[in-house]
């Protein structure tokens, strides 16, 4: 099938088809389920991902491999169509459903012979229809769901009612996107962001002392109990590791995640004291991280990568695809109070901005080699605030690879912040994980507490 355009493929692009076609390869899916109340057709199921398709040119895409260089292969519209397959599981049991649904959502794609997503119509009951969607994380990041979710319920509600209305068609596509991308790694362009790498990056990070801790107890704010079971003592909580790699997906055979809520009555004044400061919450939160690795990793001088959305351009808000880039920011926290070191988080993150489209997997190669001592550490903070997170009690999990030593990612929701802690073993116990966790709850607690009055 002759295809209509190729192009290159973005630096998380090209990582994530190495690991799929030299790696260790795992599903790196995501999933959208929708529930239609009443029958639907299939034809016009299968109508309104096609015009998906259309929009949209990563959901008619295949990738390849050619002289150690990753190509992606834009298909026609009117030749690269998908058909929504129909199953009926409404005689299956609940754990026989929920094994289909499972084997469904973590699909192994084979990227170079068909598109990266798979869409499948269930019936799951006598008036229970269920569309689902899973997709690769090769074409989608946060924005493209909520995008491609938007405009699934716009073209279904046109279909079934008849409506002439129609979603903006957008000027740019996404390998306009990659071409613009790439002019950052041209000329004086190039040479600015080089410049900057080389001034923050110039020596590395004090070899911290892993093996000794200090003693991290809070002021106990008045509204707390007393709960010393789950705080930290003086045990070793983090152990001596050589950093990882941070250009390569990098899989271990020790790795575990957990996963714990911060409350609302915290998390409405860390977003409260964010918009008194006139900071992002995502500084609050980056600040409150490293104040932890301080206490507990005996670190002062901390390298963290923080993902950011490379969506700040109008033109490219509509795009569905992996637009994502990484602020690798140093903060060398020294003795700041906390109140300084928001401050220092804000300055040295504006700063790194400005410098987000050259990203790890190219700028952070040579230079975080000759930085072998330290906890590599990523904090990824993702605005989920029109939404709510269902509540539950905290629990430990598996974790599928990890590229850092130890990482947060916190999505912040209305009704609280929703914080998934992936960590090797080799760097911290299992047991010891949950009170690293909790201090920095009551560490958030404490001094939003303290800085409320103030502002």
């Amino acid at each position: 099938m002759k295809f209509e355009k190729e192009c290159r493929t973005l630096p998380n692009q090209r990582s994530r088809f190495l690991r799929y076609k030299f790696g260790k390869n795992i599903s790196y899916n995501t999933s959208i389920v929708i529930e239609i109340s009443q029958h639907p057709e299939l034809e016009i199921v299968n109508t309104v991902v096609n015009k998906l398709m259309d929009r949209h040119e990563l959901l008619r895409t295949i990738f390849c491999y050619r002289n150690g260089e990753v190509l992606q292969r834009v298909y026609n519209k009117a030749k690269f169509k998908s058909r929504v397959k129909f199953k009926d599981i409404s005689g299956k049991n609940k754990k026989t459903r929920e094994r289909l649904f499972e084997r469904f959502t973590n699909y192994m794609f084979d990227l170079e012979t068909e598109p990266a997503f798979k869409c499948i119509l269930t019936k799951n009951g006598k008036k229970k229809y269920v569309f689902s969607m899973v997709l690769d994380h090769i074409i989608y990041d946060t924005e493209s769901i909520k995008i491609i979710e938007k405009e699934i319920f716009f073209l279904y509600e046109a279909q079934i009612t008849g409506s002439t209305k129609s979603l903006k068609t957008s000027k740019v596509r996404f390998s306009d996107f990659v071409n613009h991308y790439y002019q950052h790694y041209q000329g004086n362009q190039l040479k600015y962001h080089t410049e900057y790498f080389k001034k923050v990056f110039n020596n590395s990070p004090l070899v911290p002392h892993r093996l000794k801790m200090k003693d991290i107890y809070l002021q106990k704010p008045d509204n707390i109990e007393s709960n010393k079971h789950n705080r930290l003592d003086r045990k070793t909580a983090m152990k001596s590791l050589t950093s990882l790699d941070m250009s390569k997906d990098v899989v271990s055979k020790n790795y575990n995640g957990y996963c714990f809520l911060i409350p609302s009555e915290i998390s409405d004044k860390v977003l409260s004291i964010s918009r008194k400061m006139n900071i992002p919450p995502s500084i609050f939160i980056l600040a409150s991280f490293c104040f932890l690795m301080k206490k507990v990793n005996y670190q002062n001088d901390l390298i963290i990568d923080v993902p950011i959305s490379l969506r700040n351009e109008e033109m490219f808000k509509e795009l569905v695809g992996w637009l994502d880039s990484a602020l690798l920011v140093r903060i060398n926290i020294r003795d700041l109070s906390f109140d300084s070191l928001i401050l220092e988080c804000r300055d040295i993150v504006y700063e790194a901005f400005d410098h987000r489209f050259y990203q790890k997997y190219f700028a952070h190669l040579g230079i975080l080699e000759k930085h072998e001592s330290f906890t590599s550490c990523q904090v990824n903070i993702i605005d989920d605030l029109e939404s709510h997170t269902t509540l539950f009690h905290p629990f430990h999990y598996s974790s599928e690879s990890i590229i850092f030593d130890f990482e947060f990612q916190i999505n912040m929701f209305k009704n609280g912040f929703k914080v998934s802690c992936k960590y090797m073993e080799e760097l911290i116990q299992k047991i010891e994980v949950r009170k690293v966790c909790d201090e920095y709850i009551y560490l958030l607690e404490y001094q939003t507490n303290r800085l409320m009055p103030t502002l």
